[in-house]
């Protein structure tokens, strides 16, 4: 009898150690696609957009999501669509990728959007603005709202506010500078006013005097300027050459640090619309903040904060999905976030996926330092 309890007793030890012992087989990382520009004119977005990510990938990665990691997979798209649809064809395909962010202006995100829809792929977006991202049962979600408000804030502040009537516009010719033309001078039509000089400039444009001194020929009592980021600087420089001393307003993207290194003591007083991001006040903002500068040296802005909350609602999402990893699944519960606290903002996607609401105040640019705007 005793003979036949020794070999049960030897399992039982044996199965009690694996059971202490035993780790299951890692399941892999959770592989997120990121399409920022990494080179090229566009690169600070891409600095903004990587440091966002980081940090809020090693805060997941303390937890982990149901025992995986978040591994993000970096594509440089230099600000050119073409290449950031080569970029989003090889997450997709080679890397195997849940879902794609993409910070890389609007040309480069519209470009995604076609690839994204076709193989059914999530597509967060930190600031694709022009209409055409607006669109219903697509798989892009936007952490932004419609170009349209800013191009409202530009011309009501224009006309009611500084009494100017004499506008003039100097636009990138892309999806991004037109949208915001078009309906800027929608707006103002409203008050009866058209611009009086529509010049037009490509990305990686350098030499603007052709288009100002035409500009200059008009007599124009302020002029907006449609851009990224390094551009504005260079104009209010080339301005300064051409003797051209008038009002400068801007958009979000006056914002940076390029704008500032290059446009030095003539960029001066521009005035631009900018994300409410850093004055709400809310926890999940201060403790970004807080992060950021501890971590990078540097003041957060809005578009880092826009990806690291695009991350933190993808986790989100991926956890309420727990093993049914796709797409529809992601799709329906992301159409569901709504009062999501996030450093940018109180986050609740609408029916198009885009940001339902977005303060913006109006900026400027005073002793060489970005500051709210004081009438």
């Amino acid at each position: 009898m005793k003979k036949i309890w020794i070999p049960i007793i030897v399992v039982v030890i044996i199965i009690g150690v694996v059971a202490v012992f035993y780790k299951p087989a890692s399941k892999g990382t959770i592989k997120i696609g990121v399409i920022t520009p990494l080179s090229g004119t566009m690169v600070q977005m891409g600095e903004w957009t990587r440091n966002g990510l980081e940090l809020a990938k090693e805060e997941i990665n303390q937890k982990g999501i149901n025992g995986r990691r978040i591994e993000l997979i970096y594509e440089d798209s230099q600000g050119d669509p073409k290449t950031a649809v080569l970029s989003a064809k090889k997450l997709i395909s080679q890397d195997k990728v849940l879902a794609i962010i993409t910070s890389s202006g609007a040309p480069s995100a519209l470009a995604v959007k076609e690839v994204a829809n076709q193989e059914k792929i999530i597509q967060l977006e930190a600031i694709c603005y022009p209409t055409e991202c607006h669109t219903l049962d697509d798989y892009l979600f936007r952490m932004s709202d419609t170009v349209s408000t800013q191009a409202y804030i530009l011309a009501d502040f224009l006309v009611k506010k500084l009494h100017k009537e004499k506008p003039a516009v100097l636009y990138i010719n892309n999806d991004l500078g037109i949208s915001l033309l078009q309906n800027f001078t929608e707006r103002l039509s409203k008050y009866g006013i058209k611009p009086t000089a529509l010049e037009s400039f490509l990305l990686d444009t350098e030499d603007f005097r052709t288009q100002l001194t035409k500009i200059k020929a008009k007599s124009p009592d302020v002029l907006l300027i449609f851009s990224y980021f390094y551009e504005a600087g260079t104009i209010a420089k080339q301005m300064e050459e051409l003797g051209m001393n008038i009002q400068l307003l801007g958009t979000p993207t006056t914002q940076s640090p390029q704008t500032l290194e290059v446009g030095k003591e003539a960029i001066e007083g521009i005035i631009y619309p900018y994300p409410g991001f850093g004055l709400r006040g809310s926890e999940a903002e201060q403790k970004y903040i807080k992060e950021y500068r501890e971590r990078y040296d540097k003041e957060p802005e809005a578009i880092g904060a826009k990806v690291y909350d695009a991350l933190k609602i993808l986790t989100f999402v991926i956890t309420k999905c727990n093993n049914n990893l796709n797409s529809n699944c992601f799709k329906e519960e992301l159409e569901k976030i709504c009062d999501f606290q996030g450093a940018s903002n109180n986050i609740c996607f609408d029916e198009y996926g885009d940001l339902k609401e977005e303060t913006y105040i109006l900026k400027t640019i005073k002793n060489g330092q970005f500051v709210p705007y004081e009438v």
